[in-house]
């Protein structure tokens, strides 16, 4: 009987804490809504092509899978993706209270 299960080795603990998170590359160019929607297509792509990491311990082959999240983006890059203002929650389009 061959079961297998899946274990969280590791989680980052503060996922918008760049502690963990390190620039992908530096690119000098106008940020754009065109340029960052082409920059975040090329990362979920190279994402998605990670193959998994293999490793014998004690005689079994171990898989190591990984999963990326985008969690250091700022305003400009939220908004370009979430195609909203600043002004308003990128998760659920709430707007501040207008004030008259």
């Amino acid at each position: 009987m061959n079961l297998q299960r899946t274990v969280t080795l590791w989680e980052n603990p503060r996922p918008s804490s760049t502690r963990f998170c390190r620039p992908i590359k530096f690119m000098y160019m106008k940020e754009t809504t065109e340029s960052i929607r082409k920059e975040v297509v090329k990362v979920r792509d190279e994402v998605a092509k990670l193959n998994p990491y293999e490793i014998h311990i004690n005689d079994k082959l171990v898989p190591i899978n990984f999963v990326l999240h985008l969690t250091m983006v700022d305003g400009k890059v939220i908004n370009a993706l979430t195609e909203s203002s600043s002004q308003s929650c990128h998760i659920c389009k709430c707007k501040p209270p207008s004030k008259h």
